[in-house]
């Protein structure tokens, strides 16, 4: 595992066709697959469904994944917010 700085790790997952979102739900690890944006200004936009209220108010972490779209790199990168 290498860590890498903020601007590479937007950058891989402006690169990810798809992500994973990792939250708590009553204690307990949830993960859900999502649709996101990184934005110019380095924003990450997540799409949920709007009666979705999985992610406002709650520590998360996004994950980008490339599986499914060809050779996997192994890359994964991550952003909490």
């Amino acid at each position: 595992m290498v860590e890498v700085g903020r601007d590479k790790t937007l950058e891989l997952l402006a690169a990810a066709p798809r992500g994973r979102v990792v939250f708590s739900d009553q204690g307990l690890p949830a993960i859900r697959p999502v649709n996101f944006l990184v934005a110019a200004n380095g924003d990450i936009v997540i799409r949920t469904h709007a009666d979705d209220a999985a992610l406002p108010g709650r520590a998360y972490r996004l994950v980008g994944s490339d599986a499914g779209s060809g050779p996997v790199t192994g890359r994964c990168p991550r952003r909490t917010g």
